[in-house]
């Protein structure tokens, strides 16, 4: 059974360079499903995708990475999202907006509460959250519903922001809908931008004292690394520089590298500051090597890439 549960969205990412476009699998908790998977790590994704190419593609390919799919809803009308991405020449990357119809209603949007396999959350350890399904009121809905069997069955809740406003038909009611997730949730990621809109601070020991229940707060800000609060220590880990392609889904991997280090470790490990230091450079790594490829699942390291990395920076 799987230790990780991620209920999100899976789409396809089409990035747009100058007059060329390419297509490639995406999705914030779809990619740290995927790299949890090339990590070694047993993991669920549950989500929605529809009846179309897109959707039996992307199922196909969280299979094929190893991803287990028993929580993956089918929706026989609406269609599989696609989201357009620029990408800059440092591999920086913008969001455009989707490549459907602007009142278009998309499958990942539909992912019901009452098909969520309960089964899942008995013997999971965590439960991987976004806020790109809380716009819509029946995935918000399902959100809860998770929330609600990640308390009773005692899984951590993870929640990485990952905030992308075109999500959004009225992005003024965000910051109330995470809210409400942060207040359920044990271990946050968030982006330095995002900790700042949402949070209105970047500093990880403030943010927790915003949310008392919150175990461990992370502060990504790209290549200048990051800031933590864990084990009721505030501290910062480095980036890692590679040769760098596309940024997208370096968080994302960075996510599932430090979930992956949570696997293997007691929690009340956090509060010694050498495993802290471990696990945090771990998930750098796994982010790091993300980038070298265009796409958010291109280039995700195997646990013996990401330690092998590591070891030749010693």
């Amino acid at each position: 059974m799987a230790r990780v549960l991620c209920l999100g969205e899976v789409l396809r990412d089409r990035f747009v360079m100058g007059d060329r476009e390419v297509t490639a699998p995406g999705g914030a908790v779809a990619n740290v499903a995927i790299a949890l998977a090339k990590l070694g790590v047993t993991v669920e994704f549950i989500g929605c995708v529809g009846e179309d190419p897109s959707g039996r593609e992307l199922r196909q390919g969280l299979q094929a990475a190893g991803v287990g799919i028993v929580g993956l809803q089918r929706h026989p009308q609406a269609p599989t999202r696609e989201i357009r991405i620029r990408v800059d020449a440092a591999g920086e990357r913008s969001f455009l907006g989707f490549s459907g119809a602007p009142d278009a209603v998309y499958a990942d949007g539909l992912v019901a509460a009452e098909l969520l396999p309960e089964a899942l959350f008995e013997a999971a350890e965590f439960l991987v959250l976004g806020s790109c399904l809380l716009p819509s009121p029946i995935a918000q809905r399902t959100t809860q519903r998770a929330l609600h069997l990640a308390n009773k069955h005692y899984l951590k809740v993870v929640t990485d922001i990952n905030w992308r406003s075109v999500f959004w038909p009225q992005p003024h009611l965000a910051i109330a809908a995470v809210g409400a997730l942060l207040q359920q949730t044990d271990f946050l990621k968030v982006s330095y931008e995002e900790a700042l809109h949402f949070l209105g601070t970047a500093s990880p020991a403030a943010i927790a004292n915003q949310w008392p229940d919150l175990e461990g707060v992370l502060v990504t800000d790209g290549e200048r690394g990051g800031r933590y609060f864990l084990g009721d220590r505030q501290g910062e880990y480095p980036a890692y520089a590679v040769a760098t392609v596309d940024t997208t889904g370096a968080g994302d991997a960075f996510l599932a590298g430090f979930l992956a280090q949570l696997t293997q470790i007691p929690l009340s490990a956090l509060a010694q500051p050498k495993a802290v230091q471990t696990a945090l450079a771990y998930a750098a790594a796994v982010g790091a090597l993300a980038t070298r490829a265009l796409g958010a699942t291109a280039a995700l390291p195997t646990a013996a890439e990401t330690t092998a990395f590591l070891q030749n920076l010693a």
